[in-house]
Protein backbone atom coordinates (compact mmCIF):
# COMPACT_ATOMS: atom_id res chain seq x y z
CA UNK A 1 0.00 0.00 0.00
CA UNK A 2 2.62 2.24 0.79
CA UNK A 3 4.68 1.78 -2.41
CA UNK A 4 1.00 2.41 -4.05
CA UNK A 5 1.16 5.82 -2.49
CA UNK A 6 4.31 6.67 -3.44
CA UNK A 7 3.90 5.60 -7.42
CA UNK A 8 0.70 7.68 -7.52
CA UNK A 9 1.78 10.91 -5.85
CA UNK A 10 5.28 10.72 -6.92
CA UNK A 11 6.13 13.66 -9.42
CA UNK A 12 2.20 14.36 -9.69
CA UNK A 13 1.94 18.47 -10.45
CA UNK A 14 -0.69 19.57 -7.70
CA UNK A 15 -1.87 23.20 -7.97
CA UNK A 16 0.96 24.10 -5.60
CA UNK A 17 3.61 22.60 -7.25
CA UNK A 18 5.31 18.97 -8.09
CA UNK A 19 5.37 16.20 -5.66
CA UNK A 20 8.70 14.72 -4.44
CA UNK A 21 7.56 11.80 -2.04
CA UNK A 22 9.90 10.19 0.87
CA UNK A 23 8.79 6.84 2.18
CA UNK A 24 9.87 4.70 5.27
CA UNK A 25 7.91 1.12 6.90
CA UNK A 26 9.52 1.99 10.01
CA UNK A 27 8.15 4.61 12.40
CA UNK A 28 10.77 5.02 14.68
CA UNK A 29 12.69 5.93 10.82
CA UNK A 30 10.12 8.59 10.10
CA UNK A 31 10.47 10.61 13.53
CA UNK A 32 13.74 10.71 11.87
CA UNK A 33 13.00 11.63 8.93
CA UNK A 34 10.43 14.23 10.11
CA UNK A 35 13.18 15.88 12.05
CA UNK A 36 16.09 16.05 9.60
CA UNK A 37 14.17 17.27 6.39
CA UNK A 38 11.79 19.85 5.27
CA UNK A 39 8.67 17.81 5.15
CA UNK A 40 5.24 19.60 4.42
CA UNK A 41 2.77 16.64 4.41
CA UNK A 42 3.25 13.89 6.20
CA UNK A 43 0.95 10.72 5.27
CA UNK A 44 0.93 8.31 8.19
CA UNK A 45 -0.46 4.77 8.83
CA UNK A 46 -1.88 3.98 12.45
CA UNK A 47 -1.41 0.46 13.04
CA UNK A 48 2.04 -1.60 13.20
CA UNK A 49 1.29 -5.36 12.92
CA UNK A 50 -2.32 -6.76 13.61
CA UNK A 51 -5.15 -3.99 13.35
CA UNK A 52 -6.11 -3.42 17.17
CA UNK A 53 -6.29 -0.55 19.14
CA UNK A 54 -3.28 -1.46 21.50
CA UNK A 55 -1.39 -1.83 18.39
CA UNK A 56 -1.82 2.10 16.98
CA UNK A 57 2.03 3.19 17.10
CA UNK A 58 1.19 6.28 14.57
CA UNK A 59 -0.92 8.01 17.02
CA UNK A 60 2.00 7.53 19.72
CA UNK A 61 4.34 8.82 16.42
CA UNK A 62 1.72 11.61 15.76
CA UNK A 63 2.12 12.51 19.78
CA UNK A 64 5.37 12.65 19.46
CA UNK A 65 5.70 14.46 16.17
CA UNK A 66 3.70 17.45 18.01
CA UNK A 67 5.85 17.62 20.76
CA UNK A 68 8.95 17.88 18.53
CA UNK A 69 8.14 19.39 14.98
CA UNK A 70 5.21 20.56 12.56
CA UNK A 71 3.50 19.32 9.65
CA UNK A 72 0.39 18.79 8.53
CA UNK A 73 -0.65 14.92 8.78
CA UNK A 74 -3.13 12.60 6.89
CA UNK A 75 -3.77 9.46 9.06
CA UNK A 76 -4.44 6.86 6.24
CA UNK A 77 -5.24 3.89 7.38
CA UNK A 78 -7.72 0.84 6.96
CA UNK A 79 -9.38 1.31 10.55
CA UNK A 80 -10.60 4.84 10.84
CA UNK A 81 -13.14 4.22 13.56
CA UNK A 82 -12.27 5.85 16.99
CA UNK A 83 -9.43 8.30 15.38
CA UNK A 84 -11.74 11.50 15.51
CA UNK A 85 -10.43 12.95 18.49
CA UNK A 86 -7.06 13.52 17.10
CA UNK A 87 -8.52 15.57 13.71
CA UNK A 88 -8.37 18.66 13.28
CA UNK A 89 -8.00 21.46 10.90
CA UNK A 90 -4.22 20.45 10.21
CA UNK A 91 -4.53 16.62 11.57
CA UNK A 92 -7.33 14.89 8.61
CA UNK A 93 -8.31 11.23 8.19
CA UNK A 94 -8.44 8.87 4.78
CA UNK A 95 -9.63 5.43 5.24
CA UNK A 96 -7.68 3.13 2.80
CA UNK A 97 -10.62 1.40 1.46
CA UNK A 98 -10.68 1.42 -1.86
CA UNK A 99 -7.27 2.72 -2.75
CA UNK A 100 -9.04 5.80 -1.67
CA UNK A 101 -6.18 8.21 -3.59
CA UNK A 102 -8.68 10.74 -5.18
CA UNK A 103 -9.78 11.56 -1.10
CA UNK A 104 -5.94 11.44 -0.48
CA UNK A 105 -5.58 14.00 -2.96
CA UNK A 106 -8.23 16.00 -2.09
CA UNK A 107 -6.76 16.57 1.55
CA UNK A 108 -3.48 17.29 0.30
CA UNK A 109 -4.89 20.13 -1.92
CA UNK A 110 -6.80 21.36 0.76
CA UNK A 111 -4.10 21.33 3.02
CA UNK A 112 -2.01 23.44 0.65
CA UNK A 113 -5.02 25.53 0.22
CA UNK A 114 -4.94 26.61 3.40
CA UNK A 115 -1.06 27.73 2.44
CA UNK A 116 0.59 26.64 5.97
CA UNK A 117 2.67 23.91 4.52
CA UNK A 118 4.06 26.97 2.88
CA UNK A 119 4.06 29.24 5.29
CA UNK A 120 5.77 27.01 7.54
CA UNK A 121 8.79 26.18 5.24
CA UNK A 122 9.07 29.85 4.38
CA UNK A 123 9.52 31.01 7.65
CA UNK A 124 11.64 27.84 8.64
CA UNK A 125 13.90 29.53 5.62
CA UNK A 126 13.61 32.78 6.75
CA UNK A 127 14.37 31.79 10.51
CA UNK A 128 17.58 29.99 8.72
CA UNK A 129 18.78 32.61 6.72
CA UNK A 130 17.83 35.24 9.86
CA UNK A 131 20.00 33.34 12.26
CA UNK A 132 22.96 32.55 9.69
CA UNK A 133 23.19 36.36 8.65
CA UNK A 134 22.45 37.14 12.63
CA UNK A 135 25.88 35.87 13.67
CA UNK A 136 27.68 36.31 10.96
CA UNK A 137 26.94 39.97 10.50
CA UNK A 138 26.15 41.18 13.64
CA UNK A 139 27.20 39.00 16.56
CA UNK A 140 30.50 38.98 14.50
CA UNK A 141 30.62 42.08 13.33
CA UNK A 142 30.50 43.33 17.11
CA UNK A 143 32.11 41.02 19.17
CA UNK A 144 34.67 43.68 20.51
CA UNK A 145 31.52 45.04 22.31
CA UNK A 146 29.65 41.53 23.49
CA UNK A 147 32.65 39.99 24.33
CA UNK A 148 32.39 40.85 28.13
CA UNK A 149 28.91 40.53 28.09
CA UNK A 150 29.25 36.76 26.74
CA UNK A 151 29.93 35.20 30.75
CA UNK A 152 26.75 36.58 31.69
CA UNK A 153 23.64 34.70 31.73
CA UNK A 154 21.35 37.08 30.66
CA UNK A 155 23.76 37.78 27.44
CA UNK A 156 21.67 34.98 25.80
CA UNK A 157 18.53 37.05 26.45
CA UNK A 158 19.94 39.84 24.70
CA UNK A 159 20.88 37.98 21.18
CA UNK A 160 17.33 36.34 21.55
CA UNK A 161 15.66 39.82 21.60
CA UNK A 162 18.00 41.57 18.74
CA UNK A 163 17.10 38.73 16.73
CA UNK A 164 13.37 39.16 17.07
CA UNK A 165 13.22 42.60 16.09
CA UNK A 166 15.29 41.63 13.20
CA UNK A 167 12.71 38.64 12.12
CA UNK A 168 10.46 40.89 12.09
CA UNK A 169 11.54 43.58 10.33
CA UNK A 170 13.36 42.52 7.55
CA UNK A 171 12.98 39.77 5.19
CA UNK A 172 9.40 38.98 5.96
CA UNK A 173 8.85 40.46 1.99
CA UNK A 174 10.58 36.95 1.25
CA UNK A 175 8.42 35.19 3.26
CA UNK A 176 5.41 36.35 1.28
CA UNK A 177 7.02 36.22 -1.87
CA UNK A 178 8.11 32.34 -1.31
CA UNK A 179 4.34 31.45 -0.45
CA UNK A 180 2.31 34.19 -2.56
CA UNK A 181 4.40 33.71 -5.87
CA UNK A 182 4.07 36.64 -8.09
CA UNK A 183 2.49 39.07 -5.47
CA UNK A 184 5.75 41.27 -4.06
CA UNK A 185 6.18 41.29 -0.15
CA UNK A 186 7.28 44.79 0.33
CA UNK A 187 9.18 45.46 3.39
CA UNK A 188 8.50 48.66 4.73
CA UNK A 189 11.24 51.55 4.71
CA UNK A 190 14.04 52.25 7.43
CA UNK A 191 12.47 53.87 10.55
CA UNK A 192 8.72 53.19 9.01
CA UNK A 193 6.57 50.15 10.13
CA UNK A 194 4.02 47.50 8.35
CA UNK A 195 0.34 48.14 9.02
CA UNK A 196 0.58 44.21 10.16
CA UNK A 197 2.65 45.84 13.06
CA UNK A 198 0.09 47.61 14.23
CA UNK A 199 -1.76 45.10 16.05
CA UNK A 200 -2.09 42.18 17.85
CA UNK A 201 -4.21 39.64 16.59
CA UNK A 202 -6.30 37.88 18.17
CA UNK A 203 -6.23 39.72 21.46
CA UNK A 204 -4.17 38.25 24.52
CA UNK A 205 -7.21 37.47 26.59
CA UNK A 206 -10.24 38.32 27.30
CA UNK A 207 -9.64 41.72 29.53
CA UNK A 208 -10.53 44.73 27.18
CA UNK A 209 -7.74 46.66 27.26
CA UNK A 210 -6.22 50.29 26.06
CA UNK A 211 -5.88 49.92 22.32
CA UNK A 212 -8.72 47.25 21.35
CA UNK A 213 -10.76 47.42 18.17
CA UNK A 214 -14.50 46.65 19.74
CA UNK A 215 -17.41 45.70 17.62
CA UNK A 216 -20.21 47.01 19.34
CA UNK A 217 -23.48 45.81 17.61
CA UNK A 218 -26.88 47.40 19.29
CA UNK A 219 -30.20 46.81 17.32
CA UNK A 220 -29.16 47.30 13.89
CA UNK A 221 -26.36 49.36 13.89
CA UNK A 222 -22.55 48.09 13.90
CA UNK A 223 -20.15 50.45 15.12
CA UNK A 224 -16.57 49.97 16.24
CA UNK A 225 -14.68 51.60 19.02
CA UNK A 226 -11.16 52.12 20.02
CA UNK A 227 -10.85 51.87 23.98
CA UNK A 228 -8.98 54.94 25.75
CA UNK A 229 -9.38 54.26 28.86
CA UNK A 230 -6.23 52.72 30.95
CA UNK A 231 -5.85 48.98 30.84
CA UNK A 232 -4.63 48.55 35.20
CA UNK A 233 -8.30 49.59 35.79
CA UNK A 234 -9.99 46.72 32.74
CA UNK A 235 -8.25 43.93 34.67
CA UNK A 236 -10.67 41.74 36.24
CA UNK A 237 -9.98 40.28 39.63
CA UNK A 238 -12.65 37.82 41.26
CA UNK A 239 -15.07 38.79 38.86
CA UNK A 240 -15.06 42.26 38.51
CA UNK A 241 -12.52 45.17 38.11
CA UNK A 242 -11.90 48.68 39.40
CA UNK A 243 -14.47 50.90 36.80
CA UNK A 244 -18.25 49.58 35.95
CA UNK A 245 -17.42 51.63 32.53
CA UNK A 246 -14.64 52.29 30.53
CA UNK A 247 -14.29 55.40 28.00
CA UNK A 248 -14.02 54.73 24.37
CA UNK A 249 -14.12 56.77 21.22
CA UNK A 250 -15.69 56.20 17.85
CA UNK A 251 -13.42 54.66 14.99
CA UNK A 252 -14.91 55.90 11.61
CA UNK A 253 -14.16 54.52 8.21
CA UNK A 254 -12.08 56.29 6.41
CA UNK A 255 -14.25 56.05 3.10
CA UNK A 256 -16.45 58.54 4.92
CA UNK A 257 -13.94 61.44 4.81
CA UNK A 258 -13.82 64.06 2.29
CA UNK A 259 -10.04 63.72 1.70
CA UNK A 260 -10.56 60.00 0.62
CA UNK A 261 -13.90 61.27 -1.54
CA UNK A 262 -11.85 63.84 -3.17
CA UNK A 263 -8.90 61.16 -3.46
CA UNK A 264 -10.91 59.20 -5.31
CA UNK A 265 -13.02 61.77 -7.45
CA UNK A 266 -9.38 62.17 -8.72
CA UNK A 267 -8.61 58.98 -9.74
CA UNK A 268 -6.50 58.02 -6.78
CA UNK A 269 -3.29 60.54 -7.89
CA UNK A 270 0.17 59.92 -6.10
CA UNK A 271 1.10 63.65 -5.70
CA UNK A 272 -1.06 66.70 -5.71
CA UNK A 273 -3.69 68.75 -3.29
CA UNK A 274 -6.14 65.51 -2.74
CA UNK A 275 -3.33 63.20 -1.90
CA UNK A 276 -1.58 65.44 0.03
CA UNK A 277 -4.60 65.73 2.25
CA UNK A 278 -5.37 62.11 2.28
CA UNK A 279 -1.46 61.76 3.09
CA UNK A 280 -1.76 64.48 6.17
CA UNK A 281 -5.10 62.78 7.55
CA UNK A 282 -3.41 59.81 6.99
CA UNK A 283 -0.27 60.75 9.13
CA UNK A 284 -2.32 62.43 12.12
CA UNK A 285 -1.84 66.03 10.36
CA UNK A 286 -4.92 66.83 9.19
CA UNK A 287 -4.97 70.96 7.69
CA UNK A 288 -7.61 73.51 7.37
CA UNK A 289 -10.04 74.01 9.41
CA UNK A 290 -10.08 70.67 11.39
CA UNK A 291 -8.21 70.31 14.46
CA UNK A 292 -5.37 68.10 13.91
CA UNK A 293 -5.19 66.20 17.28
CA UNK A 294 -8.82 65.35 17.03
CA UNK A 295 -8.50 62.75 14.78
CA UNK A 296 -6.16 59.96 14.74
CA UNK A 297 -5.26 57.16 11.64
CA UNK A 298 -5.50 53.10 12.17
CA UNK A 299 -3.98 51.31 9.19
CA UNK A 300 -5.88 48.77 7.61
CA UNK A 301 -4.85 45.15 7.55
CA UNK A 302 -6.45 41.64 7.55
CA UNK A 303 -10.17 42.29 8.72
CA UNK A 304 -9.33 45.75 10.24
CA UNK A 305 -10.16 48.93 7.93
CA UNK A 306 -8.82 51.28 8.12
CA UNK A 307 -10.31 53.67 10.42
CA UNK A 308 -9.73 57.31 11.61
CA UNK A 309 -10.52 57.81 15.64
CA UNK A 310 -12.21 60.44 16.46
CA UNK A 311 -11.60 62.00 20.01
CA UNK A 312 -15.03 64.09 20.10
CA UNK A 313 -16.94 61.16 19.40
CA UNK A 314 -16.58 59.76 22.99
CA UNK A 315 -18.78 57.08 25.03
CA UNK A 316 -18.43 55.30 28.23
CA UNK A 317 -19.17 52.22 27.69
CA UNK A 318 -20.07 49.50 30.37
CA UNK A 319 -17.49 46.82 30.54
CA UNK A 320 -19.49 43.57 30.39
CA UNK A 321 -20.65 44.95 26.89
CA UNK A 322 -16.73 45.77 25.75
CA UNK A 323 -15.78 42.26 26.75
CA UNK A 324 -19.13 40.39 25.37
CA UNK A 325 -17.96 42.96 22.03
CA UNK A 326 -16.03 41.18 19.10
CA UNK A 327 -12.46 42.44 19.27
CA UNK A 328 -11.10 43.08 16.13
CA UNK A 329 -7.26 43.36 17.37
CA UNK A 330 -5.58 45.41 19.85
CA UNK A 331 -3.86 48.37 18.88
CA UNK A 332 -0.05 47.18 20.18
CA UNK A 333 2.59 48.79 22.38
CA UNK A 334 3.94 51.63 21.90
CA UNK A 335 1.11 52.65 19.42
CA UNK A 336 -2.01 52.16 21.78
CA UNK A 337 0.01 54.55 24.29
CA UNK A 338 0.78 57.25 22.00
CA UNK A 339 -3.11 56.96 21.27
CA UNK A 340 -3.56 57.44 25.00
CA UNK A 341 -1.08 60.29 24.90
CA UNK A 342 -3.07 61.96 22.18
CA UNK A 343 -6.20 61.80 24.07
CA UNK A 344 -5.22 63.47 26.62
CA UNK A 345 -3.46 65.91 24.84
CA UNK A 346 -6.63 66.94 22.96
CA UNK A 347 -8.68 67.18 25.90
CA UNK A 348 -5.93 69.60 27.88
CA UNK A 349 -5.06 71.77 25.30
CA UNK A 350 -5.39 75.37 26.23
CA UNK A 351 -6.83 78.33 23.60
CA UNK A 352 -5.10 81.24 24.04
CA UNK A 353 -5.23 84.61 21.62
CA UNK A 354 -2.57 84.49 18.77
CA UNK A 355 0.33 86.73 19.40
CA UNK A 356 0.56 90.06 17.00
CA UNK A 357 3.44 88.92 14.79
CA UNK A 358 3.43 92.10 12.85
CA UNK A 359 4.60 94.13 16.15
CA UNK A 360 6.83 91.12 17.22
CA UNK A 361 8.51 91.40 14.03
CA UNK A 362 8.60 95.47 14.62
CA UNK A 363 10.24 94.90 17.97
CA UNK A 364 12.76 92.77 16.52
CA UNK A 365 13.84 94.89 13.47
CA UNK A 366 14.01 97.97 16.18
CA UNK A 367 14.93 96.69 19.37
CA UNK A 368 15.69 100.08 20.91
CA UNK A 369 12.06 101.96 20.06
CA UNK A 370 10.29 99.12 22.06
Amino acid sequence: MRRQVKEFLEGEEFSFGRVAVTDTGSFETALALLRERKIDVVILDVFQGETVKGNRAGIRLLEQWRATGFAPVILHTALPEGLEEHCNAFVRLVPKEGGNFARLVKEIEELFALTIPQIHRAIFDHLETSLRDYMWNFVVDNWTDLHDLAPRPDFARLLVHRLGLQLARVGVGAVIEQVHPGVTGRDPQEQRVHPAEYYIKPPVDADPTLGDLRLITRGEHEDLYVIVWPSCDLVYHDGKCKVDRALCARALPIVDFEEYKNWIEKSMPTTGGSATALIELMSNNRKGRHQAERYHFLPPVWDIPGVVIDFQQLEHVAVDELRAARCLGTVASPFAESIGARFVRYLGRLGTPDLDITLALDAIRSPSEH
